[in-house]
């Protein structure tokens, strides 16, 4: 069992805690966050960037939901040089030939397909699918029950709640889909798709 901590103690970080409950992987000592620097989540410690508990080498997962701070955290922490870890929950699947980048999640029930190409940092929630031939960019985020066809994604993408990227699909960087949204045509960078039928909206 390796002892990790948690970078993040919001709501994505006590869910992802639940997670590792019962999970002989991985045991969670403490949580960091320097804004509830000195709390507890779970009984355990929340600690500052610069406990001394934070070395080198340290294995952590970074358990922030959305992408843009998950991006600027993981730039932040750099020098502290820890070691990401991916987590793959096992009561998801994963094809064999799936390449998921450094510090991916896979949350429970999650099915990705062999083939999957997902950059580093990105978030698989609950009953998320991504099917083969799909290209995800890093720091993109699908929420439960989220589904990639084999379509393009680009970087700090969200794929909001049982919204659907189909297949040819290309989203362009920092793209949202809102919940419940189906999306078959390209999407230009910073945009927001929304509707019925889905109407593209740039983002402000």
């Amino acid at each position: 069992m390796t002892d990790v901590v948690i970078v993040g103690a919001g709501n994505h970080g006590a869910l992802f805690h639940d997670c590792l409950v019962g999970d002989d992987r991985w045991r969670c000592v403490c949580f960091v966050d320097d804004q509830k620097a000195g709390g507890e989540l779970h009984g355990l410690p929340i600690y500052g960037r610069d406990h001394p508990r934070l070395t080198p080498g340290t294995p952590a997962f970074l358990a922030v939901g959305f992408p843009e701070l998950r991006k600027t955290l993981a730039a932040d922490l750099e020098p502290l040089q820890l070691d990401w870890q991916t987590y793959i929950d096992r009561r998801s699947v994963v094809g064999c030939e799936a390449d998921l980048g450094r510090g991916t999640m896979v949350l429970s029930f999650a099915m990705i397909a062999s083939g999957v190409k997902a950059g580093p940092f990105c978030y698989f929630s609950s009953f998320s699918r991504a099917g083969t031939g799909t290209s995800i960019g890093g720091y993109v985020s699908l929420m439960a029950g989220a589904s990639a066809g084999a379509c393009v994604i680009g970087n700090e993408c969200v794929l909001s709640l049982n919204s659907t990227c189909l297949d040819g699909a290309h989203l362009g960087d920092r793209v949202t889909i809102a919940p419940h949204t189906l999306v078959r045509r390209p999407v230009p960078n910073d945009s927001l798709v929304a509707g019925h039928p889905a109407r593209v909206f740039a983002r402000s």
